[in-house]
């Protein structure tokens, strides 16, 4: 009996190191590039959205001024719609 178990044991090890643990960080690799592909997007959104407040006329007022005033709703959506 101790020798069937010992066996399911063996497998279930082979199991895990030959198929669990390579799967799983596969995904994590993907996991971390999807994480900067987000972030770039990001990166890109906020600089979209600093040129249009400088299309604007408003490049003179630093970052902080521009959310002092309530100007920062200037993004990308809005940048979109105010290239017509």
């Amino acid at each position: 009996m101790s020798s069937a178990l010992d066996e399911i044991s063996e497998v279930n090890t082979q199991l895990l190191l030959q198929v669990v643990l390579p799967v799983l960080y596969e995904l994590s690799s993907i996991m971390i590039i999807l994480y900067h592909f987000s972030v770039i997007k990001q990166l890109v959104g906020q600089l979209h959205g600093i040129n249009n407040v400088r299309k604007q006329g408003l490049a003179n007022y630093s970052v902080n001024s521009v959310r002092k005033q309530g100007l920062a709703n200037y993004t990308v959506s809005t940048a979109s719609e105010n290239k017509d």
